[in-house]
């Protein structure tokens, strides 16, 4: 008689609604959406199954005795669930499964991709105004507090991480000083420098600014900094009098 033999197609964890994710902030329970796991046994069949909490990150595995149960597992993409957890933050899990013939025999591991806890949010970083993307180059460009376009906006951040699970987007909205928003927030592609459109009249001669900055996680939060507030000035100086008393 062989033993089981198990094999699982490449999981993803469904964790916010239908997009894939790899780390999530709850800590209470892992639900993974399209679990398809292929079971084989020729001789005596699959008689039951068993599931481990896998922690990567201390190499320890929990039995998740609720999900066990006798026969095949239903193949065609069913969901998993395990609740009831403890889940720790900064911590990497995997749920695997062990299947059993009708002699006893158990085979190795089907396994699901790791999925990261992350609890907090993004760390804040800093977003400063330039007059052109080229200044973003530099390791700490200097901000500029005063501008002559009304038309575009240029600015890099710096210093925005998240160690858990990584930042995924980024997003930007520009305000009046006064609190009333110039533009719409809008998901932005670059990391570390960005030019954006401003519509017609959205800013003025001698009025200030600044640029709203949001990061978010893999695992869904968000952290929001802005940059120094920056004055429109579209007029060249006036002329003066030099003269010899």
């Amino acid at each position: 008689v062989t033993g089981v033999q198990t094999c699982a197609l490449p999981i993803s964890a469904q964790l916010w609604g239908a997009r894939t994710k790899g780390a999530q902030s709850a800590t209470t329970f892992l639900e993974f959406n399209g679990f398809d796991i292929e079971i084989i046994d020729d001789e005596t069949g699959v008689a039951s199954m068993r599931y481990g909490l896998y922690d990567e990150s201390r190499g320890v595995e929990t039995a998740l005795p609720a999900l066990a149960h006798t026969g095949v597992p239903n193949l065609g993409h069913a969901p998993l669930t395990a609740r009831g957890l403890s889940l720790v933050h900064g911590h990497a899990y995997r749920i695997r499964a062990y299947a059993t013939n009708h002699v006893g025999m158990e085979g190795p591991a089907c396994t699901t991709n790791a999925v990261t806890i992350d609890t907090t949010p993004p760390v804040e970083g800093r977003v400063i105004v330039l007059h052109s993307l080229d200044e973003a180059d530099a390791a700490e460009p200097a901000p500029r507090l005063y501008q002559t376009s009304l038309l575009a906006l240029r600015f890099a951040v710096r210093g925005w991480s998240d160690d858990e699970s990584g930042l995924e987007d980024y997003y930007v909205s520009v305000y009046r000083a006064d609190g009333w928003l110039i533009t719409d927030e809008s998901k932005v592609a670059a990391r570390d420098r960005a030019s954006l459109p401003v519509p017609v009249g959205g800013l003025r001669h001698n009025q200030a600014f600044y640029v709203r900055w949001r990061a978010r996680n893999v695992a869904g939060a968000s952290t929001t900094g802005t940059s120094a507030r920056v004055t429109i000035d579209e007029t060249p100086p006036l002329v003066g009098v030099v003269g010899d008393f």
